[in-house]
């Protein structure tokens, strides 16, 4: 279908992640601001960086952060 990046990394973005695997996206990362999970693998995708990084690369986002408070 495309090249994906899925913003948020925690429970929703896991949860985005399946959903796009099914649907036939190619996952090329998650973007996520806590640097604790940055470089980390979560279910075979790394976490390649901050959300900033979105403004220097070409594909499409899917924005999955559950928390309201964000």
């Amino acid at each position: 279908m495309g090249k994906l990046y899925i913003i948020g990394a925690g429970g929703h973005g896991q949860v985005v992640l399946d959903c796009a695997r099914a649907s036939g996206f190619e996952i090329c990362g998650f973007l996520d601001d806590k640097e604790e999970l940055n470089g980390k693998n979560i279910n075979g995708v790394e976490v390649i960086g901050k959300v900033e990084l979105s403004k220097r690369l070409d594909g499409l986002f899917i924005v999955a952060i559950g928390d309201n408070a964000k």
